[in-house]
């Protein structure tokens, strides 16, 4: 359910009262958590804060133009990690687990009642502090949008393309079923506000990289249907990245391309690891509760949309879940 304005108030108290907020997200970024960054930030800047953020990967290529000329550091626990320690308020965001910050962990619990989250997945696992949590939002960027307008807080234009960006690219551009009449509404007065919803597309999906296009071929090649065409299953290995001179992040959203397969009900697309393990992403059109999957492996996110870490070797983890999925899938009634 909706955030109540209480905390709202609460957490704007708590940064008004101090001078410094970090700001960290989670591993292997998306639009979610970095439109989300530059618009806290932003914010925050605005108030007088010092906001030192950092993001656990790299922003990937198609996200560069939207950080604009503020670069989101990448976090070094050699180098940043007397930030977290002194930093007087820390805001997590796009994440309540801590299995998404496994490379702040130990310094993060240090300072776990500084710490404001904001999120709206549905898996969590203790991690603590403020809670600014709604598993009905559309996006973090959404609640982060509630939360500025409750408390009136002046939201400079990086800050509004920064959540019209986290919006759209958690809703699919508006095509997911997340994209409710709340989350219409607040695109509509970000895009009243001055928001170009074109000029935020182009920079997104207009600035692919070679090397991106390159790796879709190669995931596509490697597509495959079971369970009477109901689940599609795609791979890349790390010899398909080298080839392609491509980035980890550049195989961003290609699970969603056996979707448009009208029989498709569950779509699953393996990443090999650099250190061997294989990263499981889930998409489901509804029928099938894919967060439920995945925590049987310890991973999460919401019932359309989840992923997780399994030990290799790919035709391993490939073979568990196709198992699993088969008996899942065969216990539903067959399309009419």
């Amino acid at each position: 359910m909706p955030v109540d304005d209480s905390l709202f108030r609460e957490a704007g108290a708590r940064i008004d009262r101090v001078d410094e907020v970090l700001i960290l997200s989670h591993h292997r970024p998306d639009g979610d958590a970095i439109g989300s960054t530059v618009a806290a930030r932003a914010v925050l800047r605005q108030r007088g804060k010092r906001v030192p953020a950092f993001l656990l990967d790299p922003v990937p290529q198609r996200y560069r133009k939207l950080v604009g000329n503020g670069p989101i550091e990448v976090w070094d626990p050699a180098v940043h990690g007397t930030h977290l320690e002194r930093a007087q308020a820390v805001l997590v965001l796009d994440t309540a687990s801590w299995l998404q910050l496994e490379a702040v962990q130990d310094p993060l619990r240090r300072v776990e009642d500084r710490v404001i989250v904001v999120d709206h997945h549905q898996t969590q696992d203790g991690l603590g502090g403020l809670q600014l949590i709604d598993r009905t939002a559309a996006a973090t960027g959404l609640l982060l949008y509630e939360w500025f307008c409750a408390l009136a807080w002046p939201m400079p234009r990086i800050a509004q393309d920064g959540l019209f960006a986290a919006l759209a690219t958690d809703t699919g551009w508006f095509r997911f079923s997340n994209a409710d009449a709340r989350a219409m509404r607040a695109a509509a007065e970000l895009v009243q506000a001055g928001v170009a919803s074109h000029e935020v597309y182009e920079a997104i999906y207009w600035s692919e990289s070679a090397a991106r296009i390159a790796l879709t071929t190669r995931a596509l090649d490697s597509l495959r249907l079971y369970a009477n065409d109901r689940l599609a299953v795609m791979q890349l290995d790390q010899a398909c990245f080298r080839d392609c001179h491509a980035e980890r992040s550049d195989s961003e959203d290609l699970i969603n391309e056996p979707m448009r397969i009208g029989s498709v009900l569950v779509s699953v697309f393996l990443v090999e690891q650099p250190d061997g393990r294989v990263r499981v992403s889930l998409r489901s059109k509804g029928q099938v509760d894919v967060a439920g999957l995945a925590a049987r492996w310890g991973g999460g996110g919401h019932a359309r949309a989840a992923g997780y870490r399994a030990d290799g070797p790919m035709a391993a983890a490939n073979a568990a879940i196709v198992d699993i999925l088969g008996e899942t899938l065969a216990q539903l009634a067959p399309e009419p």
